[in-house]
């Protein structure tokens, strides 16, 4: 972790206060300050659930061995720079002057750095000059349909924590922004995000993506991006707790969800309009699953998306309905600047308007 050992063994041994433990107080410290000191502690675990490492090898023969391995590694960070408050070039030469290594990612404003900084040492991030978001999610605007109107609405439908609204709102200054997020707490983390990168414009509202109770529900969108709730198998280096904490059971939870919010979305897309679907799962029946049983529903007849499995995007792999960036280990050839798992869907509202 890039959290100091100090910092990790004081907040752990704080928490057993918030959580009326007094007496474990000096178990825990006394147990972390061990491992800390032990130079032969054992190395993360490689070893993924039975059901999750076969639903990789069947999903990905190829680079299952790889993927399983690249779950030990600290996961990368990668940075993008707000370009409606600096330029790239400028903002490269802030860190190069701050002495933090960089290489440039896929994009302009991509950058990933060599060691993970906290956010405070970042330069001008207090002042929104930049934001701490993966390579993967950062491609969405690798999908943006063309010819998208630069004044066009949009809508994330599950903006938390927003880091892909904000930076369609620093690609596309005069679109109409709207982001949906149902957790009151997650808003208000928005809504600061949202101040610091001077985003004031952008519409955050609270409200359910699988029903229609929040403001600005009864409108359409030229273009909807829908990031659903999974099981964030493709974050687990990030997310180690996801290897104990999810069942196989899960999944089908998962995509009940994720196709009930695809077809109560789907009628607020413009004929003409365009609806992105991603998560960051790596298993099909969180991806190509869902579109394969939204294509089936009366909402999807006669409106058929557009297949995405030629989305022009530099790493990853592409998949019967759209494409799944891998989070390969770093040494991959060709180097794919460790991305997280993500999958991506693009899908197109052809039919005339009613």
């Amino acid at each position: 972790m890039r959290i100091p050992d100090h910092a990790v063994i004081n907040e752990t041994v704080a928490a057993t206060r918030a959580l009326k433990k007094p007496w474990a107080r000096g178990l825990v410290n006394a147990v972390l300050r061990k491992i800390a000191a032990d130079d032969n502690a054992p190395e993360r675990s490689v070893e993924l659930p039975e059901w999750l490492q076969a639903a990789i090898e069947v999903t990905f023969p190829e680079q299952a061995d790889a993927l399983t391995a690249a779950t030990t590694e600290r996961a990368p960070m990668s940075l993008r720079v707000n370009v409606r408050r600096t330029t790239p070039e400028a903002y490269r030469s802030r860190l190069t002057g701050a002495g933090i290594a960089f290489e440039t990612g896929y994009l302009p404003e991509h950058l990933v750095l060599d060691r993970p900084v906290p956010a405070r040492d970042l330069p001008g991030h207090a002042q929104g000059l930049v934001s701490i978001q993966d390579a993967g999610a950062q491609l969405l605007t690798r999908l943006l349909p063309e010819g998208l109107d630069p004044r066009a609405r949009i809508l994330d439908a599950c903006a938390a924590p927003g880091g892909k609204l904000f930076q369609l709102a620093e690609r596309l200054p005069d679109a109409e922004l709207v982001g949906v997020e149902r957790s009151p707490e997650r808003l208000t983390t928005l809504r600061q995000e949202a101040e610091r990168l001077g985003h004031g414009a952008v519409q955050l509202v609270q409200g359910d993506a699988t029903g229609r109770d929040w403001p600005g529900s009864e409108q359409s969108f030229d273009l909807i991006l829908l990031d659903a709730p999974c099981s964030g198998t493709g974050t687990l280096r990030r997310h180690p707790d996801i290897k104990i904490l999810r069942r196989p059971e899960d999944l089908d939870s998962y995509h009940a969800l994720q196709l009930s919010l695809l077809t109560n979305l789907w009628p607020l897309v413009k004929p003409g309009g365009t609806l992105i679907y991603c998560t960051c799962s790596l298993l099909t029946r969180e991806n190509d699953e869902v579109i394969d049983a939204f294509l089936e529903t009366p909402h999807a007849e006669g409106q058929p998306p557009a297949p995405a499995g030629n989305l022009d995007l530099p790493t990853g792999v592409p998949t019967r309905h759209g494409w799944q960036l891998l989070p390969l280990p770093a040494g991959t050839d060709p180097p794919n600047l460790s991305v997280d798992g993500f999958y991506f869907a693009r899908m197109t509202r052809r039919e005339k308007a009613r």
